[in-house]
């Protein structure tokens, strides 16, 4: 009888003490794989932007791309056709003004 009651406290003492530090290990592991999943993402995205850098240094095409998309140029003689919201199309005086430039060509 003796040794089951010491058995018994020892069990209450194991899980007071340590059923606390179980649980917050759980929670930090799954912390911690929420993060090493967030430095997946940011490398992955980083990568992704290491390779449009390099491609707006050596690929011309990228260079014409970023220039037409961002800062609305164009190649000279060339017509753009831009088409907004309805708002936009019904109430030209209302739009945003935007410059159009001639791009240089690319040899």
């Amino acid at each position: 009888m003796k040794w089951l009651l010491l058995l018994a406290v020892l069990l209450a003492l194991f899980l007071f003490f340590f059923l606390p530090e179980f649980q917050q290990s759980q929670h930090l592991q799954s912390e911690k794989q929420q993060l090493e999943q967030q430095v997946r993402l940011q490398d992955q995205e980083y990568q992704r932007q290491q390779n449009r850098l390099e491609a707006l240094r050596t690929d011309p095409r990228a260079v014409e791309k970023a220039a037409r998309d961002r800062l609305k140029l164009a190649k000279p003689d060339e017509t753009i056709f831009r088409f907004g919201p309805v708002d936009t199309l019904l109430h030209p005086a209302q739009a945003p003004q935007t410059n159009l430039s001639n791009a240089r060509r690319n040899p």
